[in-house]
């Protein structure tokens, strides 16, 4: 038997990801990004920083309209 799937499944494994977002989001935010921190930077951006389990989510973050 290959040893292919356990070591794909390795590769899906949690990342932290920080996301830049022109602009000051409203701490109610938080709930839409799966509750990542929300910092205010003083250059006028919003970063998000937090762990994403799958490529799916991160997808699903990062379309947000």
């Amino acid at each position: 038997m290959s040893n292919k799937l356990s070591t794909q499944s390795k590769s899906f494994q949690s990342k932290i990801y920080q996301i830049r977002i022109k602009g000051h989001l409203d701490s109610q935010w938080s709930i839409w990004f799966e509750r990542m921190p929300i910092t205010l930077e003083v250059n006028g951006e919003t970063q998000l920083t937090g762990f994403v389990a799958y490529q799916a989510g991160l997808h699903g973050l990062l379309k947000c309209q």
